[in-house]
């Protein structure tokens, strides 16, 4: 068993007339081990924010085991591509920011924040997985304009328990990740249910709730 501490940046000044610019940074492991992290925790040292009129930028953050590609699910009003869900296979870890300035606001900009998992949960382990390599991603967005400048400035650290495993576990555990994590351009699912649905007395466990009990 062996633990890696890793701290890890991305400094960079990119632009563009698309209204997203995505930065991405691989980090290398050990190849033959199962790695499971232990601790997680985002820094951003630019503090990146709104700086005119009536705008709204914002960015998330992602550690995951696999190159991000981009999606068609939406990230707040932009219609701009956005990275993937937190809940999907792909990601280990994820931030997102989004910032709006009024001039008429007595605290501005104003910052919204918020991360998957939470601090308290990334503070203990999380995920394992078996692919020799993470990737820190940086996807900023300007919701308002689709051409723009941005200067990137983020931290990341991250501790991660390495342990050898046989080469059936490992093989299965790759072919499982690399199944998982092929591109997926648009998320729908869930259903939603009105409420003439229910009042006209479907049984709750077709639409996801209680089971019928056993007689």
């Amino acid at each position: 068993m062996t633990l890696h501490q890793l701290r890890e940046t991305i400094q960079q000044t990119g632009s563009t007339t698309s209204g997203v610019i995505q930065f991405q940074k691989r980090i290398n492991l050990e190849p033959g081990q199962r790695h499971s992290i232990k601790t997680i925790d985002f820094f951003d040292d630019g503090l990146l924010g709104s700086s005119q009129d009536s705008t709204v930028l914002g960015y998330q953050v992602y550690v995951t085991n696999y190159p991000l590609i981009l999606t068609n699910n939406l990230f707040h009003v932009a219609p701009f591509p956005s990275g993937p869900l937190a809940g999907d296979d792909l990601v280990l870890f994820k931030a997102s920011m989004l910032s709006i300035y009024e001039s008429s606001s007595l605290s501005t900009p104003a910052y919204l924040t918020q991360q998957f998992p939470d601090q308290q949960n990334a503070s203990k382990p999380t995920f394992d997985f078996y692919t020799p390599a993470l990737y820190f991603t940086v996807v900023f967005s300007n919701t308002l304009q689709t051409d723009f400048n941005a200067n990137i400035a983020m931290s990341i650290y991250i501790e991660i328990d390495s342990v050898d495993c046989n080469s059936v576990e490992y093989g299965i555990g790759m072919l499982q990740e690399h199944n998982n994590n092929q591109s997926m351009q648009l998320r729908s699912n869930g259903i939603q249910i009105d409420k003439a649905q229910i009042i006209r007395g479907q049984p709750m466990w077709t639409i996801g709730g209680i089971r019928p009990e056993i007689v």
